[in-house]
């Protein structure tokens, strides 16, 4: 059940980087980051988010 929570919470924060990363991109949450790293770390948060739900959804039917 702590693991669904968390990837509602991990959705959450992906789509914060994301909205401020489109809003302005000159002064997002991720400034530093070239094009490459943004979305390699867009795509690792997007698997350790994907991880978090199916765990938890897999937990919370058992």
């Amino acid at each position: 059940m702590i693991n669904l929570f968390l990837g509602i919470c991990m959705i959450g924060i992906i789509s914060l980087i994301v909205w401020s990363y489109i809003f302005d991109p000159n002064n997002g949450l991720i400034v530093s980051f070239t094009k490459k790293k943004f979305i390699l770390t867009l795509v690792i948060l997007s698997l350790i988010t994907i991880y978090l739900l199916s765990t938890g959804i897999y937990q919370s039917f058992l």
